[in-house]
């Protein structure tokens, strides 16, 4: 089970570029500005609040990229980081007078369970791991979809990719060891390796390539452990529910 929260991860991370946000206007005191504002490049920010065909945007810090516009007024610029701005929605904007999209990127540390795996090997049976914990590293891209009725809520899709650690508990007898532990022994085992995950509307599942490394006494005896024996890769499966992303990075650049 890979946890992520694609709403969590497009509000940190949703990307306004110059083509699609052509004209933001400021909100001071609750008010909406009339002086037109421009984005130079593109900025990642956040919506706060949806008001009708509004909407209400904060953007992350804007960095020393942007104080060459510091002279003007109408480029957004590394003054304007406590301030909030507004999009109208234009007429021409929703997609068959239906949608809107907003894309999103980030990288992005999130909970992992991979579940069931199959090793990749001879008469292999596809196993079931429950006990066990580990962080994705990865990098995703998705696309948040606002529709014109208020009353649908927006809606998200991503996939992603990066890479894994976790830990569990592994289980060695004879059949295992190849007759060298006799009486059960329980020891730790470190699993890594790359992944992939997709998910839409808060369903998701994930993919792995994954290797597995025991710890401990009897930990040479296993025959899954990875360098060993030689090369003893399994595939992953898993499904995503409703996760949480953290974000390390939340300046912006115009990349």
């Amino acid at each position: 089970m890979s946890i992520v929260n694609a709403q969590n991860i497009y509000q940190l991370h949703s990307n306004f570029s110059k083509c699609k946000f052509g004209v933001l206007h400021e909100v001071i005191n609750g008010k909406i500005d009339s002086t037109p504002r421009h984005i130079a490049h593109n900025l990642k920010g956040f919506v706060s609040k949806r008001l009708g065909d509004t909407l209400l945007i904060n953007f992350w810090d804007i960095n020393k990229n942007y104080d060459s516009f510091k002279q003007n007024k109408d480029i957004i610029n590394s003054c304007d980081n406590d301030s909030s701005f507004a999009y109208i929605i234009q007429k021409s904007d929703w997609v068959n007078g239906i949608s809107f999209t907003i894309p999103f990127s980030s990288w992005a540390f999130t909970p992992l369970n991979i579940p069931f795996r199959y090793r990749l090997e001879k008469n292999s049976d596809l196993e079931a791991q429950f006990l066990n914990t580990g962080v994705n590293f990865l990098k995703i891209w998705g696309k948040a979809k606002y529709f014109k009725k208020t009353q649908i809520n927006p809606r998200e899709h991503y996939w992603g990719t990066g890479v894994f650690l976790a830990f569990s508990q592994q289980a060695l007898d004879s059949a295992n060891t190849n007759g060298k532990v006799m009486t059960k022994d329980n020891i730790a085992a470190i699993s890594y390796g790359i992944n992939g995950i997709y998910s839409i509307n808060h369903l998701g599942f994930t993919l792995a390539l994954g290797f597995d490394n025991a710890i401990g006494a009897n930990a040479k005896y296993w025959t899954e452990n990875n360098g060993k024996h030689g090369l003893k890769p399994w595939i992953g499966f898993g499904v995503a529910l409703g996760l949480t992303a953290l974000s390390f990075n939340s300046s912006n650049s115009n990349k």
